[in-house]
């Protein structure tokens, strides 16, 4: 784990957090799994049970489009980019 990996990771956690706030009802999961997908190699690479516990839940709520709950979405959402606030 390096501090560039966590920064790396900050600003795509920052973009998927602004998508998912400026969006509004125009929200698309495909634009969101667009922006989430490339933080998984960095996720991997940190190799902290935090990390990898906050994105799966983000990947499982895009997953099951039907069952899709915006707000549950965008809170945890924030609490990833909470987490990889503190630690810059």
């Amino acid at each position: 784990m390096t501090k560039e990996n966590i920064n790396e990771l900050y600003w795509l956690a920052e973009e998927l957090k602004s998508y998912t706030d400026l969006t509004g009802d125009r929200f698309d999961i495909d634009n969101a799994q667009r922006r989430l997908f490339p933080m998984q190699p960095l996720v991997e690479k940190i190799g902290l049970a935090e990390y990898r516990e906050r994105y799966d839940e983000l990947a499982e709520l895009l997953d099951v489009a039907a069952f899709f709950d915006k707000v549950v979405f965008s809170d945890k959402v924030d609490e990833l980019y909470q987490l990889l606030e503190s630690q810059r």
